[in-house]
């Protein structure tokens, strides 16, 4: 497809979003539906030439396009994109994308993936994902060893869906991998794959203190990371950077500080300093000392994270400060732009659907704790009783689980779309859910409450633990401190919006579930993770017929059929 919108297949669309797709080309979705149309897979990845250098490798047979001389002895170059296929193929000559390419060779097999989402609110929030080996073969059937010439470990390598006499374009991307351990050689290939978003498992906060001072802390912090703030924050404790100037970091990048307070009691803002070095150099002094900052005030510089109270610290020196975004959606995406997956490498709109409530949100990570851009996520995600991985494009999404039966089936898969469904496991009611609603504290003793504090302020410096008992669920938050040293806030600012999820989980989780593994043809493959279906077949007894999330698929190697998971709450 060269312009315009592709119609898009049932199922394909989140709730809510327009009825057109321009990224699923309108030949892919004829061959689902036509029973009579061939289906292959296509892979390929791009290696780079073992040693580097530009000459000495003879091309071999295959190596160039259909309609290039192929010159013996000429080196080739510095990279290769190879391309393999489950039937011999070639592009024709009007291919928009790859005008006469040539597929070097068969895969012994289709790709064999699966994955699944979370199914209890105890599971972590990400997909679990697992991977085949993919064996290959050499396109002239000889011992060329032109794969082994180029380095492909850790590259990525891609899996396209589509019409056996189409062209590029009208493939679809349903995986991405990172190749792991290759075995190359002779006229065959073994490769083995690991999670293409491999990245988002290094540590989320990539910057340390040095424990040099002047900024870069002593040796009680050196190797520490920075504290890291996304949101709205309250009541978090800045690490002391410089005990003789006061000097502390509040957050690893620019901040807007909502209060400040010395235990309970609020100190007022002297000003803001352009750097570290400007607010380190201010003077502190007694109050009415006619100093920069005073007792009972705090000095910024909101441009680089730092804060510097004007006295001494009688109880504990605690901020409320947001960073950026304060949704739940906003957070994740900024916490995927730090790790470097920007627009491109995510489905952004996707993450709008873990929003919830109308109230502030917000995660802080203190210097005592390393947390991955993963693990990040998985809160963030488990704070909006979502789910997050990547789809079938490769791309980092997010979605919700909801109870089927309020959802419109967006697509029906019949006897003659299902060749086999298999009873997978159940799932018992869950009475008891814990949400945690964010007001990130420091408790303080009775006597360290000062007089002139708010009454929010008072309550929460006073409580170590906070309850409220909905139908179902009881939300609690707690601040870590009481049981680890690492100063962690919860992710909701609002008690009602924490209220409505936690009734909302006991609403999908007070009842019984059961899965099933169902067998589809090339139907199923416009089914997506998290989506609702509607499923007829005899094996699914009185359940025929009703509507289903799909929340796990597995492809099969098969170009003709794809395993499915479905689920939905039962009566028993």
């Amino acid at each position: 497809m060269t312009g315009g919108s592709a119609i898009a297949g049932l199922g394909e669309l989140p709730l809510g979003s327009p009825a057109l797709r321009a990224d699923l080309p309108d030949r892919y979705l004829r061959m689902l539906r036509d029973p009579g149309a061939i289906a292959v897979y296509l892979a390929q990845v791009t290696g780079v030439r073992a040693g580097g250098g530009d000459g000495g490798l003879v091309a071999g047979l295959g190596e160039s396009g259909l309609g290039e001389p192929v010159v013996a002895g000429v080196g080739q170059a510095l990279s290769r994109t190879f391309r393999w296929a489950t039937l011999h193929k070639s592009m024709r000559p009007g291919d928009g994308r790859l005008p006469n390419g040539f597929w070097d060779g068969l895969m012994a097999t289709g790709p064999k993936l699966t994955r699944e989402l979370p199914l209890t609110p105890e599971d972590s929030r990400r997909l679990r994902e697992s991977f085949g080996e993919l064996e290959l073969g050499d396109g002239d059937r000889t011992l060329d060893a032109l794969l082994a010439a180029y380095n492909i470990d850790g590259r990525e390598l891609s899996f396209l869906f589509g019409p056996w006499d189409g062209d590029l374009e009208d493939f679809a991307e349903v995986g991405r991998v990172l190749i792991e351990s290759p075995v190359t050689g002779g006229a065959r290939a073994l490769l083995e794959f690991r999670d293409a978003t491999l990245g988002l498992d290094q540590v989320a906060q990539p910057l340390t203190f040095a424990g040099t001072g002047d900024g870069e802390g002593g040796d009680d912090l050196k190797d520490k990371p920075l504290p890291l703030a996304k949101g709205t924050v309250r009541f978090v404790s800045p690490p002391v950077e410089d005990s003789a100037s006061d000097m502390r970091r509040a957050a690893d990048r620019a901040f807007e500080l909502l209060g400040a307070y010395d235990g309970a009691k609020a100190l007022d803002v002297a000003g803001d300093w352009p750097s570290y070095a400007a607010l380190k150099a201010a003077t502190r002094g007694v109050a009415g000392s006619g100093a920069d900052i005073e007792a009972g005030e705090i000095g910024t510089c909101l441009a680089e994270g730092w804060v510097r109270p004007g006295g001494q610290v009688f109880n504990a020196l605690t901020l409320d400060i947001r960073c950026g975004a304060t949704t739940l959606s906003g957070m994740a995406l900024s916490a995927l732009d730090d790790a470097g997956y920007g627009e491109t490498a995510r489905d952004s709109a996707s993450w709008l659907e873990i929003d919830w409530g109308g109230g502030e949100s917000g995660l802080y990570v203190s210097s005592d704790e390393r947390l991955s851009t993963a693990d990040l996520l998985d809160r963030i995600t488990a704070a909006g009783d979502a789910w997050w991985g990547t789809d079938r494009r490769s791309l980092i999404v997010a979605g919700r689980l909801y109870d089927p039966d309020t959802l419109t089936a967006h697509l029906t898969l019949t006897s003659s779309d299902v060749a086999t469904a298999k009873r997978d496991r159940y799932y018992a009611p869950r009475k008891s859910q814990t949400v945690t609603y964010a007001r990130c504290y420091t408790p303080l003793s009775e006597n360290q409450i000062a007089t002139g504090a708010t009454d929010v302020r008072k309550t929460f410096a006073r409580q170590a633990l906070r309850q409220v008992q909905p139908t179902f669920d009881t939300i609690a938050s707690r601040h870590p401190q009481a049981f680890d040293a690492a100063a962690i806030a919860g992710l909701f600012d609002s008690q009602a919006d924490a209220l409505s999820l936690a009734q909302t989980r006991g609403t999908l989780w007070s009842r019984w579930w059961r899965s099933w593994w169902i067998l589809a043809g090339r139907r199923g493959f416009e089914a997506k993770l998290g989506r609702c279906i509607a499923v007829e077949h005899p094996d699914l007894g009185r359940y025929s017929g009703r509507r289903f999330l799909v929340v796990g698929e597995q492809l099969t190697g098969s170009a003709a059929a794809i395993l499915l998971r479905i689920a939905r709450p039962i009566e028993k």
